[in-house]
């Protein structure tokens, strides 16, 4: 894997952020993953927790044990092992089935009329391409997905709903993604699926991972 430098820099007194890029895409993606696995799989006692964004890694370390220099350190020496592997990602692809408008999409006839486009075509557009997972975040389970038609860019709804309902399938911005949980939010609301996205009582409470594939259809 063709690893260039990264940029590192502190984040609050314990933590320090690798940031391989300033982009969003999915080489830079896969570079985050590579990075994030290899600290994992170290077990470094000093390292409280590590969490990969869209171009970045942030570590929080303990600073009882370690300097920030001596993890910027750390940091450059597993940028240089990470060079000779290539990370074998989970790039899975799920069907995920989804009940387009009505009281499953409440704001499916608002993204339309912003688009300018038919609701059928809305549909047709989300559903037909393939969405890579970048990162999970905001709830627990939530995916982040990239490769949403450009014509289906619309902005947030201007008041946040206090509860956005599990299996909610929102659009905000250039960006569309599903509500694993039951949580407040401000996408716009276009479907629902009935798929279990979350269960604590799972090994792996997340039904979706970053490098997944996700495929929308209609129900």
């Amino acid at each position: 894997m063709n690893i260039n430098k990264p940029k590192i820099s502190h984040l609050g007194d314990s933590s320090i952020v690798v940031r391989f890029s300033d982009k969003i895409n999915a080489e830079d993606n896969d570079k985050v993953y590579s990075f994030y696995k290899l600290v994992k799989e170290k077990n470094y006692s000093f390292v409280k927790d590590v969490i990969p964004t869209y171009n970045s890694v942030a570590i929080e370390y303990l600073q009882s044990e370690k300097t920030f220099f001596e993890i910027k350190e750390l940091v450059k020496s597993l940028t240089d092992e990470l060079s000779e592997i290539k990370f074998d990602y989970e790039k899975k692809i799920i069907d995920i089935p989804v009940k387009y408008g009505g009281k499953y999409g409440p704001d499916i006839n608002f993204v339309s009329d912003y688009c300018k486009i038919s609701r059928e075509k809305l549909i047709e557009l989300h559903t037909g391409v393939d969405y890579r997972v970048y990162m999970i975040g905001f709830s627990p389970g939530f995916p982040y997905l990239g490769g949403m038609n450009y014509k289906l860019v619309c902005p947030r709804v201007k008041k946040p709903r206090i509860n956005v309902p599990a299996g909610s399938v929102g659009i905000a911005e250039q960006q569309t993604g599903i509500y694993p949980i039951d949580s407040p939010g401000g996408w716009q609301i276009i479907g629902k699926t009935f798929l279990n996205l979350f269960d604590l009582s799972n090994k792996n409470p997340s039904y979706i991972s970053p490098g997944n594939i996700i495929r929308f259809r209609e129900d």
